[in-house]
């Protein structure tokens, strides 16, 4: 039977309709509201773009340049071009034209051309910089595919670049009447690029698609997401996709699209009475402002058992964002078990979940990473690996919680260590294949050496990088390394050290070198027999009396054994609990470094007064019978003062830093209070940073302008672009910050220091509930100079406050003026932030 659903969106999607209230007072031709669709269930009129043109291939000639920096994970890089860029000294230079590096040695453009494959190909283009031009009769949007680059600045607006060379950056972008600079900054030692005219207003691109498979029998739509295009200057609103699948619909109302961009977009694919397996065709229909169809595309899905191998979908509550998980039932619906197995670099979660055999004792779950690449299971990595395992516990029911395992291999083999270690309490083994340790031990990332000072903050906030510092986490699993003494991508050196270290200490780890194997050796380098019996074998123990943790997070904890939060006194540093229950004797005692309060299940002391000694401080507290409450204990002078409460009155960790705090459906607001040129930058920049979010983390970020009502944003993640003087927000959700930049001043409490050219980013509570990033500056070189921070690159750690001037990009971090961390409250702690002498 046909039927037809109007899909009410998620919050984050929802909450974009305000999108439009400044965007269409920066631009003219906003068009009006759009009718509604027509509720009839004939398929829309179907549209097929085509190319008008050939595409322009912008790099036939183009200027290059190379060596004009050092790029590092790391919150400050040096690049001359850039620094030219952000001081406003940027002339389009000539061949021949020399430029000086930060370390002083001369650099020279030098003229390029393409292969006849329309590659350019050039030694300077790793790390360097290709200077493309175009000359246009008219004003117009284009459609720029471009690949290998990290970015392209065109007229100097920052666009999104395809590093990995995925070959699915298609962005609109505005080319004026005349001569057009689009200056790419590169890293593989090659760009492709190409220009084409739009063949419509506004499209579908199924270039990046996230489907999921239709599982037979199923009584609920699925959700998935594909990219939108707005081909046009003006902003679009009232937009639907229109799903049709096996005779029956469903409309989704989109999120109000920004002049000149793209966003991906989440939809639901139709409940269809499938009932074999099979390819199926699924429809998708664009419905413009104006209510009727603009573009339609054709889409194959898949349709499978339960049982069956495949991919399930769900929706972040990081950024309403459509994410997948790849399942691998076991042959047996109640099997027990589950293994979260985790993905290499370039390697999708579908493959990862394919290489497994199906078991009759465990359901394999495998995650995204949020890409192939992704956030190297770090950061928002992490996360989603947490996300998709409560989506793989929702499919499997029956899974014993003592009962779940992690592996990876390569990349996902670090990954396994991550969430071992940080995670402790959720798994009965971790076991790496071809693994490494850190981004310190394999990916050459440099880590500050500093004590004191600024640089020992930024130190600070890569703690949490740091898997071998919290090794000891791993005692009550099992560990099974696995690793080719022939690897030429991730030396067995890795392996070896984590053996070495166990060995001082586990009781339970298993170690197999594999004589000449390399990096990848089959499908058994993921479910390799011995490994499989290894977890097959082991499950969580009933009960513990001893822990033994360390950890740098608060806010990442999710609770071990008895266990259930702790507030750090120091938020970031790292923080040691060795702890021993006796419930018959009703004692605690041991050791809490850096732990000013944590919180316990008062389960198995019901009806007992249990006595503390913690740190040689004492407490002593009576448990209700039969409580299924929680016991705090709260770090006094003297003593620890305990209380009983229910779970929801539970206190708990703050995030810590921008990247902590951007996981609640954030939202991007720009401004509309500064000069034109600084409503540009944070315009542009909120684009710039909702597309980097995509590529890196597949992804949706809303964009609003400072003109909504702040209650609208009230319990989300939201980043405040600018500074107090041009984000008309900035009183309402900044109101109780110890830290406000202006122009021309940033304030800390009692410190003063007057600059124009500072950037920075302060991390803040958002008073209607969530977060708030603050992203600016003090004048316009230095709101230039935070364009282009990887904020979002894993393994860069930021603390609560980072200022630096904007000659970053000529000293790099020593143009770091302060960075430190406000209190686990949020108050203001002079002894936490550090001043550069």
């Amino acid at each position: 039977m046909t039927t037809r659903t109007l899909f009410c969106a998620p919050r984050a999607i929802q909450n974009a309709t305000i999108a439009l209230v400044a965007v269409v007072s920066l631009h003219a031709h906003a068009q009006n509201p759009a009718p509604a669709p027509t509720t009839d269930n004939k398929p829309a009129e179907r549209k097929v773009i085509e190319s008008k043109r050939e595409p322009i291939n912008l790099v036939k000639s183009a200027l290059v340049i190379g060596d004009v920096g050092k790029s590092a994970r790391r919150p400050f890089n040096t690049d001359a071009v850039n620094y030219a860029i952000v001081t406003g000294a940027w002339k389009s230079p000539a061949a021949g034209r020399e430029i000086s590096n930060p370390e002083g040695q001369a650099r020279a453009w030098e003229q390029a051309a393409a292969a006849d494959d329309g590659t350019l190909r050039h030694s300077a283009l790793r790390g360097g910089y290709a200077l493309a031009t175009l000359s246009s009769d008219s004003q117009r949007v284009m459609i720029l595919s471009a690949s290998a680059h990290a970015a392209v600045l065109v007229n100097g607006e920052p666009r999104m670049g395809d590093p990995y060379a995925l070959g699915y950056s298609r962005l609109p972008v505005l080319i004026k009447k005349g001569d057009n600079e689009f200056l790419f900054s590169c890293g593989r030692g090659e760009l492709r690029a190409a220009l084409s005219e739009p063949a419509n207003y506004i499209s579908l691109d199924a270039a990046d698609l996230t489907l999921p498979d239709l599982v037979i029998g199923a009584d609920a739509p699925a959700m998935g997401a594909i990219i939108v295009s707005n081909n046009t200057e003006s902003p679009l609103e009232n937009l639907q996709i229109e799903a049709r699948l096996d005779g029956a619909v469903e409309f989704t109302e989109l999120p109000p699209m920004l002049p000149v961009s793209t966003r991906k977009v989440a939809f639901r694919v139709p409940h269809a009475t499938i009932k074999e397996p099979g390819e199926q065709t699924l429809r998708l229909t664009l419905i413009g402002s104006t209510g009727k169809p603009a573009h339609d595309i054709d889409l194959k899905v898949n349709a499978r058992r339960a049982g069956d191998r495949r991919k399930s979908t769900y929706v972040s509550d990081i950024d309403g964002s459509v994410q997948y998980v790849a399942l691998n039932p076991a042959t047996n619906v109640d099997a027990r078990a589950l293994i979260l197995s985790l993905h290499g670099a370039s390697v999708e979660g579908a493959g990862q979940a394919a290489c497994y055999p199906s078991l009759d004792w465990a359901h394999v779950a495998a995650p995204t990473n949020r890409r192939p690449y992704g956030f190297d299971w770090e950061d928002w990595g992490m996360l989603d690996g947490l996300e998709a395992l409560d989506a793989a516990l929702a499919e499997f029911p029956a899974v014993d919680p003592a009962r779940m395992h992690v592996t990876g291999h390569s990349m996902g083999g670090h990954g396994t260590w991550v969430f071992g270690t940080m995670f402790p309490g959720q798994f009965a083994t971790a076991s790496p294949s071809a693994g490494w340790a850190s981004f310190f031990s394999y990916a050459g990332a440099p880590r500050p050496e500093e004590t004191a000072g600024p640089l020992s903050m930024l130190r600070r906030a890569t703690n949490v990088y740091d898997t071998i510092a919290r090794m000891n986490n791993l005692t009550t699993l099992g560990v099974y390394i696995l690793h080719g003494d022939a690897d030429d991508n991730v030396p067995v050196s890795e392996a070896r050290d984590w053996r070495e270290r166990l060995a001082k200490f586990h009781t339970d780890f298993a170690y197999y070198e594999r004589a000449g194997a390399g990096h990848w050796w089959g499908n058994e380098c993921v479910a390799w027999p011995q490994l499989l019996d290894f977890q097959k074998n082991r499950a969580r123990p009933e009960t513990e009396k001893h822990i033994s943790l360390t950890l740098p997070s608060a806010w990442l904890f999710k609770g071990y054994a008895w266990l259930r939060g702790f507030e750090q006194e120091r938020v970031m540093e790292l923080s040691t609990l060795l702890l021993d229950l006796d419930d018959k004797a009703h004692t605690l005692k041991g050791t809490a470094a850096n732990v000013s309060r944590f919180t316990i299940s008062a389960r198995p002391l019901a009806g007992a007064t249990l006595s503390l000694e913690i740190d040689s401080l004492k407490g002593e507290v009576t448990i209700p019978s039969g409580s299924d409450q929680l016991v705090v204990f709260e770090r006094g002078a003297d003593a620890w003062k305990a209380s009983v409460v229910d779970a929801k009155s539970a206190p708990t960790a703050r995030p810590v830093g921008m990247k902590q705090a951007l996981a609640d459906h954030v939202v991007l607001v720009y401004t509309t209070r500064g000069t034109p040129e600084e409503n540009a930058w944070s315009l542009a920049k909120a684009r710039f940073d909702a597309e980097q979010w995509w590529y890196r983390g597949n992804g949706q970020f809303d964009i609003v302008s400072d003109q909504v009502d702040p209650k609208t944003l009230a319990g989300r993640s939201v980043v405040l672009y600018g500074n107090a003087d041009t984000n008309a927000l900035w009183p309402a959700l900044m109101k109780d910050s110890p830290v406000t930049f202006r122009r021309a001043e940033i304030t800390v409490g009692t410190h003063h220091v007057s600059r124009d050219d500072l950037a920075a980013i302060v991390t803040r509570p958002n008073p209607m509930g969530g977060t708030v990033v603050a992203i600016g500056g003090t004048g316009i070189n230095g709101l230039r100079a935070i364009t282009r921070w990887p904020l979002f690159v894993s393994g860069v750690g930021y603390p609560d406050l980072l200022i630096a001037g904007a000659d970053s990009w000529q000293k790099g971090a020593g143009a770091l003026l302060a960075a430190g961390y406000f209190a686990p409250d949020w108050s203001l702690d002079d002894a936490q932030i550090a001043w550069r002498e």
